[in-house]
């Protein structure tokens, strides 16, 4: 999915804070289906709405399960998406087929309206990411069960049930000697408002993670988004033109195959193969995962590959990319 600039913008930006002593529901604002609204509610008539204004220097996309019409781009689970076991149904859910409890429901864990992204029209660069979509008449809930809080600056933020993951990618190695291994990607969660918080201890739990006020929403090229069952690539325009080319990929595979790196419990030698055989998965030769580097062959310094075993672990370092592999049944499988 592409997001292109709109012909007039439709952003939004953070206006009024009221506090009203009636039901969400009932209020005002809410009701106006001209204005933006998130509401907090706390008992049965306590609530409290913070209202957004057009911004016409901003697009504003909507990511969620829901086809409505505000909905830019919808997503479904990747297990509904696949269709191998389990049939799509009314309402977001689905059933097994042929085995269990035909009864019984299975529920999408992706939410309708699942985050918005504000992109600045004139800074494409500039893009946002934020938990929670609004509805039809341009309302967000966060119920009286909802995890929601009030900041120090006395603002107003919240959490959606299953949360909003982002990662972003880890491109501070300039430090790191040549035989130093890049820390771990980290995910994190957004909020309603764009603040950055770690995971709760559960997907779903009531408990918030801790502020990282150093970590921001914006998204960069090879930022991950994880709507809690499909997870998004962010890729830029400026860094999809910088990404290798084919051929680059082909040379990158050439000088990793050419060295015969091999697992350390078989001793197989490892192939990376340019494309998936058409000859079936019966064949016992290992494989790994394509290797992708992040800078065109031929750079100064650049190095497409390193591999470092350890008992019947391989870990597979490229160019900053970690990825961990594991044997199983004569192949490596990617962890």
């Amino acid at each position: 999915m592409a997001l292109m600039r709109r012909k007039t913008g439709n952003g939004i930006k953070k206006g009024s804070v009221t506090q009203v002593n009636v039901a969400a529901k009932d209020a005002p604002a809410v009701l106006d289906k001209n204005r933006h609204v998130v509401s907090y509610s706390y008992g049965k008539n306590q609530t409290v709405l913070v209202e957004y204004v057009a911004d016409p220097f901003k697009d504003m996309f909507q990511i969620g399960r829901s086809s409505e019409e505000q909905i830019d781009f919808t997503i479904v689970d990747t297990w509904l998406a696949s269709g191998s076991q389990l049939a799509s149904s009314s309402g977001g859910q689905s059933k097994p087929r042929g085995c269990g409890d035909p009864h019984k429901m299975i529920s999408s864990t992706i939410s309708r309206y699942a985050c918005r992204i504000i992109i600045d029209r004139e800074n494409y660069d500039k893009a946002f990411l934020y938990a929670a979509g609004f509805d039809s008449v341009k309302n967000i809930f966060l119920g009286e069960k909802a995890t929601k809080w009030m900041k120090r600056n006395g603002e107003m933020d919240g959490l959606t049930t299953n949360g909003i993951l982002i990662l972003h990618p880890n491109r501070n190695t300039e430090e790191l000697s040549e035989d130093d291994v890049p820390p771990m990607y980290v995910w994190r969660e957004v909020s309603v408002d764009g603040d950055i918080y770690t995971l709760r201890e559960t997907r779903s739990s009531s408990a918030r993670g801790a502020l990282v006020p150093e970590e921001t929403n914006m998204l960069q090229d090879g930022t991950l988004i994880d709507l809690c069952g499909a997870t998004l690539l962010w890729r830029t325009a400026d860094g999809l033109r910088k990404s290798p080319t084919a051929q680059e990929l082909e040379m990158a595979l050439d000088r990793l195959n050419a060295g015969k790196p091999q697992c350390p419990v078989n001793l197989n030698t490892l192939i990376i193969p340019k494309k998936k055989s058409s000859k079936g998965g019966g064949s016992r030769q290992p494989y790994v995962s394509e290797l992708f580097p992040s800078s065109p062959p031929g750079s100064e310094g650049n190095r497409f590959y390193r591999f470092t075993f350890d008992a019947d672990m391989c870990r597979a370092n490229t160019s900053g990319a970690i990825m961990h592999c594991q044997t199983v049944n004569n192949r490596i499988s990617a962890q």
